[in-house]
């Protein structure tokens, strides 16, 4: 017989709490490592959180390199940082489909990408500035929402591509059972 978690007729939020409710605590805090442990008795595959998407995702094999985020900031385009993240989106969820038809659960074969980057660069000191948008908080907010937009269902739209980045704010309530989780407006 099927599990509540397992029947997809189900919301995602409905699915999410089953699941997590029916985990041992020591299984919920392996979920939370970037190697979330396998749950056999769950059916529940092991996933590599650590992947990244910062310029395309090249982490795993062949893919559209696009320049660093401080380059990409310096077009001032954020249409074209819009198609950008379009092309990373559809690339990354090919790859992710492709690693898991063979059961290729490694590091950088996962959906998720730590991507982009928002912190405001401030101090050279810091060494990662190319990894930003720049010191403008206006323009890498901007840049970002259009980043997240077409890869994401977390802050703005689905996409068809259906790209995650972090926790969706519907698991996020469900694992923190009911901590106040507001989603962000635009």
């Amino acid at each position: 017989m099927k599990q509540k978690y397992q029947d997809e007729t189900l919301s995602f939020k409905e699915r999410a709490k089953d699941l997590v409710d029916r985990m041992t605590v020591e299984e919920c805090a392996s979920q939370m490592l970037f190697e979330a442990a396998k749950i056999e008795r769950l059916g529940v595959q092991s996933f590599n959180w650590w992947n990244e998407a910062l310029h395309g995702a090249a982490r795993s094999g062949m893919a559209t390199v696009f320049p660093q985020a401080i380059g990409m900031a310096s077009t001032f385009d954020v249409a074209l940082l819009e198609r950008i993240a379009d092309v990373v989106s559809t690339e990354g969820r090919a790859k992710y489909n492709t690693f898991q038809k063979y059961e290729d659960y490694g590091i950088y074969k996962g959906i998720t990408f730590w991507s982009p980057n928002v912190n405001i660069f401030r101090d050279p000191r810091w060494g990662r500035g190319q990894e930003t948008y720049g010191e403008d908080p206006y323009l890498t907010g901007e840049l970002k929402v259009r980043m997240l937009c077409p890869s994401t269902r977390m802050l703005c739209k689905w996409d068809e591509n259906d790209m995650a980045v972090g926790i969706p704010f519907e698991l996020f309530e469900t694992v923190t059972e009911g901590v106040a989780a507001t989603k962000p407006s635009y």
